[in-house]
């Protein structure tokens, strides 16, 4: 089953193919450099500078590795566990993003669990501490989805029992199949 952003072990698979890659590229450049001196049992040949060249790609894998390696993601009976909460307040599944790390200019952000509908957005954003923070990313969440152009009410909180009842509480039934569908594919756009 291929995972695509918003479903449950995208980040960490992400993680998974970023590491992957990060040791496959530092492989090929050992091998171009170790070939060369092997080969002519000097340093100054044109696979050296290959091999050196191969240090820009793992430095690009590198960077967005290291922006999303603080991220944890909800273990399976966490999720589960929400699944069961949200899906008795008739909650569809194809209506909960999973693991999202929202990029914006100052900082990323995770969001482990966010509900969406045509009309709601709820997330559940855990690592908001400090009030500033959780004000900050409430704000950012928030004005992403009014500068889309989506008439949309956003909600968040960072305790998990209030995010139970919060759920509860609001009416996520999908009226416009259509824009449900655009509104993710805006919060898709700021995906990492």
């Amino acid at each position: 089953m291929k995972l695509e952003k918003g479903d449950y072990g995208y980040l960490a698979k992400i993680k998974r193919e970023k590491i992957i890659l990060c040791i496959l590229l530092a492989a090929g450049m050992a091998c171009m450099i170790g070939f060369g001196y092997y080969r002519y049992h000097t340093m100054k040949t044109i696979f050296t500078v290959i091999g050196i060249l191969f240090s820009l790609p793992i430095a690009k894998v590198m960077s967005g590795l290291l922006v999303i390696a603080p991220f944890t993601p909800l273990s399976i009976q966490k999720k589960q566990e929400i699944e069961n909460r949200l899906k008795e307040d008739q909650i569809k599944e194809n209506q909960i993003l999973w693991d999202l790390a929202l990029s914006s200019m100052e900082k990323v952000r995770h969001f482990p669990c966010v509900v969406i509908s045509d009309k709601e957005v709820f997330a559940y954003y855990p690592d908001g501490e400090k009030k500033q923070d959780y004000n900050e990313a409430k704000t950012y969440f928030s004005n992403l989805l009014k500068n889309n152009s989506h008439r949309v009410h956003f909600n968040m909180t960072m305790k998990e029992e209030d995010f139970y009842k919060k759920a509860a509480d609001t009416d996520f039934r999908i009226t416009n199949p259509e824009e449900a569908s655009r509104v993710v594919e805006t919060i898709f756009v700021y995906e990492m």
